[in-house]
């Protein structure tokens, strides 16, 4: 039987760009959305630290893979991946890495969005951070607009949202506005907030379609 909890609280409004520890964000009722590529149990944990063994490290390897060498679409995501982390490292080091985090949504609607926009076979999960874990909120539409500056030169556009003149630059300030928490919707973007969980996360259920 599917699992359709209540409707969860509204986080699009929530502050971005700070740590939380994660009974903060219990405390609100906040919940919290993982599309998974594998398939888990109610139960059962994910380790932030287990996920540098996923495919997305494959970004930050030196050198590449020798099977992605030669992919645009591999070289543009190893890009942008590395500018952000560069970005995070001395612009928000208190962040968590994307290299060492879980992704989740703190909202389902965000989640199935993703999942939908990714065109995968995931599965959706609720998850609940253990209380000695810690939640970065931010939002994912600002890669999404990182990854239009690199594939389709969005920055030379006039609806970009930043002032800049070089490709280099417009990457480095969308990757500031992603690590500050910056509200896309001040800049007429649409908002998909993302939360970065280090530590535990359980496993509270399978949810439904």
């Amino acid at each position: 039987m599917s699992y359709n909890p209540p409707e969860a609280v509204d986080a699009h409004d929530l502050p971005r760009g700070r740590v939380f520890a994660a009974h903060e964000m219990i405390g609100l009722g906040l919940r919290f959305f993982h599309v998974s590529l594998v398939l888990y149990a109610a139960g059962e944990r994910l380790h932030s630290k287990d996920y540098r063994d996923r495919p997305q490290n494959n970004f930050f390897r030196e050198p590449p893979p020798p099977k992605f060498l030669g992919d645009p679409k591999f070289e543009n995501y190893r890009r942008l991946e590395m500018a952000f982390e560069s970005v995070r490292q001395g612009f928000a080091p208190q962040a968590p890495s994307r290299r060492s985090a879980i992704f989740c949504f703190p909202c389902r609607e965000c989640a199935v969005w993703f999942r939908d926009r990714s065109r995968t076979s995931g599965t959706l999960l609720e998850l609940q951070p253990t209380s000695t874990s810690s939640v970065f909120l931010t939002d994912l539409v600002w890669r999404n607009v990182a990854s239009n500056v690199l594939g389709n030169e969005a920055w030379r556009e006039p609806e970009f949202p930043f002032r800049v003149h070089s490709q280099a630059r417009a990457l480095k300030r969308v990757a500031e506005a992603y690590w500050r928490g910056e509200d896309p919707r001040k800049f007429q973007l649409d908002t998909r907030p993302e939360a970065l969980i280090v530590g535990e996360a359980v496993v509270v259920a399978e949810v439904g379609q």
